[in-house]
């Protein structure tokens, strides 16, 4: 089970796991969903980062940069 990516957490959500390949509504129950755990190339634009600052981001890309997810501007 997989939750939103939150840099400020101390939970395990503080570090990013992978990509959605799809948008996922899982806000009032659990859904199935596929996810980019590694290997892949993705487009910066597409990720959403939800509430976090620059520097969530910022250690979020990294974070998916070391499962060798690399987050290309075009």
């Amino acid at each position: 089970k997989y939750k939103a990516y939150d840099n400020t957490a101390s939970d395990g959500t503080e570090v990013a796991a992978g990509v959605l390949a799809y948008d996922t509504d899982a806000t009032s129950a659990d859904a199935a969903a596929v996810q980019i755990g590694r290997l892949a190339e993705v487009k910066a634009a597409g990720l959403g980062w939800g509430a976090n600052d620059s520097t969530g981001i910022t250690a979020g890309t990294a974070d998916l940069a070391a499962k060798l997810i690399f987050a290309r501007a075009a």
